[in-house]
């Protein structure tokens, strides 16, 4: 029996495991959503896994944590270079508060784990942390989200399953996108995975077998909005990340190439240069196939924001309340 605790901020909403292992939406499944900003929350989720326990069946816990919004300056240097001189000051501020609530938030996940161990649930419960974005801090004068640049789509994957992958860590070089997630959770936990999802089931990969496609995954932008406005750059784009490269097309054809091996700060651009003109058809080959493969027509914004029925402002935002 496998058990499901995540943490982040997108973690399989609206996805439930019954109590006979099949996906369903049963009274044996326990799921709690934490907003990580409030402290008297965490404690709420240590509670419901101790209440699981006397039910025994399979849960999920879900601890959405809000991702921190605002460094070490050896760390500023190693890392932090494609961050502009007239910005370092104030995204060095906000990239100290970003570690910070990092930490504090990995205080709290260290709580629920020894509510895990003390209750005897560890060795078979999944403790996943992810997240759905990352955030520029700055870098190439940007911040926030929705850029194709490494700060912004990059976020970590840990997996933790003491039964099946042991305690002792390692790192695979896989690359793992969103849609991977629910088939890969599935996958670890031995539930059949239906025929109509999407995405890569790297279970098998992560016990120590092959590792699923082609090593490249793609990377969107259906419609920028809020944090990437039109008037400040924001555009519609598809892209693919593969183990060295990063490239990117906008709707009026290519736009970003990166090696990332050689430039891992992303301070060169090498598309429509010649002499990586074979690079850059191979790679927009690629792209090209895995979005007829997903069915992506790749059309302007807002024939998708009619396609669907969303309702936006003048920013291109769907209106919401906190």
């Amino acid at each position: 029996m496998s058990r499901l605790c995540l943490f982040g901020t997108l973690l399989l909403t609206g996805t439930a495991l019954a109590a006979d292992g099949s996906v369903g939406t049963q009274h044996r499944l326990s799921v709690l959503i934490v907003d990580g900003m409030n402290n008297h929350d965490w404690p709420r989720a240590t509670k419901i896994l101790t209440a699981v326990l006397a039910d025994s069946g399979l849960f999920t816990v879900n601890v959405s944590t809000s991702p921190p919004k605002n460094a070490p300056k050896k760390a500023w240097n190693a890392w932090r270079r494609n961050v502009p001189t007239k910005m370092q000051v104030s995204a060095r501020r906000d990239l100290a508060g970003y570690y910070a609530h990092c930490t504090a938030i990995d205080d709290m996940v260290g709580n629920l784990l020894k509510t895990l161990e003390a209750t005897g649930m560890e060795p078979d419960t999944i403790v996943v942390s992810t997240s759905d974005h990352g955030d520029m801090l700055g870098s190439h004068n940007q911040y926030k989200k929705q850029r194709p640049y490494e700060e912004s789509i990059r976020v970590p994957l840990l997996i933790r399953y003491p039964a099946v992958l042991g305690k002792n860590g390692r790192k695979l070089e896989a690359r793992i996108n969103t849609e991977d997630l629910m088939p890969t959770l599935l996958g670890l936990c031995g539930v059949k995975i239906p025929e109509s999802v999407e995405g890569l089931d790297f279970s098998a990969h992560i016990r120590g077998g092959e590792c699923p496609g082609d090593g490249a995954v793609v990377i969107t932008c259906p419609q920028p909005f809020g944090q990437f406005l039109r008037r400040n750059g924001g555009r519609e784009y598809r892209g693919i990340r593969t183990a060295r490269y990063t490239y990117v097309r906008d709707l009026n054809g290519p736009w970003l190439l990166f090696d990332n091996e050689q430039d891992p700060h992303q301070m060169r651009n090498l598309c429509n240069q010649p002499v990586y003109a074979e690079l850059q058809t191979r790679l927009d080959s690629q792209l090209r196939k895995k979005l007829k493969e997903h069915g992506d027509e790749f059309l302007p914004g807002p024939v998708y924001l009619e396609r669907w029925g969303y309702k936006v402002d003048a920013d291109g935002t769907v209106p919401y309340r906190n």
